[in-house]
């Protein structure tokens, strides 16, 4: 099949080393979804502060295909193994209903303490 090309980020200092090989599906996906909220994109760039690490961080295709599993499940409740600096954690929190819950599950509070500024900021860390 035929592959494009994009960047993830627009800022330019992440052009160069972010690019990503993405099918017809990908683009069909980014398209078709909702996209991220500012919320989420604010976490993700600070996420890509951390350099190489930040490569641990789940793409955004992933994180809108999860909330769109959650809205049309109707789930109230995600267990998450990994959060990093969760992004993916802010953006399925945001798909839950008012009263879903997410058991977020890391060894190092050093990443997941980015994040809960953000989960705050967005009003969803009741729900982490």
């Amino acid at each position: 099949t035929e592959r494009y090309y994009f960047t993830i980020m627009d800022d330019a200092k992440f052009k160069k080393n972010k690019y990503r090989n993405v099918s017809e599906r990908v683009l069909y996906t980014r398209k078709h979804c909702s996209k991220e909220s500012i919320i989420v994109q604010q976490l993700r760039e600070k996420t890509f502060e951390l350099g190489y690490r930040s490569e641990m961080m789940s793409s955004p295709d992933q994180d809108m295909f999860m909330a769109s599993l959650i809205k049309s499940t109707g789930a109230k409740s995600v267990l998450e193994i990994g959060t990093f600096t969760g992004v993916a954690t802010l953006s399925m929190a945001e798909a839950l209903p008012e009263d879903g819950k997410i058991i977020a599950c890391d060894l190092s509070t050093e990443w997941t303490d980015i994040g809960r500024s953000y989960w705050k900021q967005a009003g969803v860390d009741h729900k982490i």
